[in-house]
């Protein structure tokens, strides 16, 4: 859940900055609404962002795979050796 199975922790930590970051300001935004939950708007639109980003990183290897391929190569993302510079090229 929230790539903590797929990125190396200093990369989370430095996703998990972000999308706080994101709510955070997008809550900002939305302050004088009553009842309005917005935070949650920017951090759902930037996880998703992050999510389709980080298929297209691996997209010319998972094009080349056949189904079962992909669905093993996406269980086990070869991610070990990612630093927080391609966590930022993803953001």
């Amino acid at each position: 859940c929230l790539m903590v199975r797929e990125l190396p922790m200093p990369c989370c930590v430095r996703l998990w900055d972000a999308l706080i970051a994101e709510s955070a300001q997008a809550a900002g935004h939305h302050r004088g609404a009553l009842g309005s939950d917005c935070g949650s708007a920017g951090f759902e639109a930037l996880l998703v962002y992050f999510c389709a980003c980080f298929t297209a990183y691996f997209s010319s290897r998972l094009q080349a795979m056949d189904f079962e391929a992909m669905t093993f190569f996406l269980q086990q993302m070869p991610t070990d050796a990612f630093a927080e510079s391609e966590v930022e090229v993803l953001l």
